[in-house]
């Protein structure tokens, strides 16, 4: 979808907010420094390029561009269970406030909902905006128990800046995951049936 960029000043930009595609593989270097950027001000799991251009090549995420150049990533899992996560949804921070982060998510629940009727999605979040939008687009807070019981899933939280943090003999920070080990983020889980 093309989009106007929200602002008379700069009309001459043009967003595009889609699925990728595999030749978009060249953006997964620009998505994961984009994703590690943004973990050192929010509690967001780094991934490598190599990871990420998988989930490009497969058609498992979605791109925000202005001029053709990164400003917005996030992609969607399919795990053992069929449970469907949202996972390094980001934006670059002066693009912020133009809700295309909320566009980029819904496009990631249109592509959920198309390819994997049957499956439920999932995000964990930290992230008041996340959570906020999240709740608009008719997920729920659940317990983390509830998200997925997939070892690989809660693997991830490893990239997290916080897992050492709250994983230190005693901590009592956060939730106990089906792993055993403790997550600081906020479960939320929709149903595909939603709209």
């Amino acid at each position: 979808m093309t989009l106007p960029s929200g602002s008379a000043a700069m009309s001459h930009e043009e967003l595009v907010i889609r699925v990728t595609a595999p030749e978009d593989v060249g953006y997964a270097q620009a998505a994961s420094a984009l994703i590690e950027r943004a973990s050192h001000d929010h509690e967001i799991a780094t991934r490598t390029p190599e990871e990420l251009a998988v989930q490009i090549r497969l058609g498992n995420a979605v791109i925000a561009l202005m001029d053709g150049v990164l400003i917005g990533f996030g992609y969607f899992k399919v795990w053992s269970d069929l449970a469907i996560s949202h996972s390094g949804l980001v934006v670059e921070p002066k693009f912020r406030g133009r809700k295309i982060g909320k566009r980029l998510k819904l496009l990631l629940c249109e592509e959920s909902k198309r390819r994997v009727p049957e499956g439920r999605m999932i995000s964990l979040t930290t992230s008041p905006q996340v959570r906020h939008m999240n709740v608009e687009l008719g997920f729920e807070v659940v317990s983390l128990a509830q998200l997925t019981s997939d070892p690989k899933f809660w693997a991830g939280c490893r990239g997290c800046h916080n897992f050492d943090r709250v994983n230190e003999p005693g901590s009592t920070e956060g939730e106990v995951t089906p792993t055993g080990e403790r997550c600081c983020c906020e479960g939320m889980c929709r149903l595909n049936s939603g709209s």
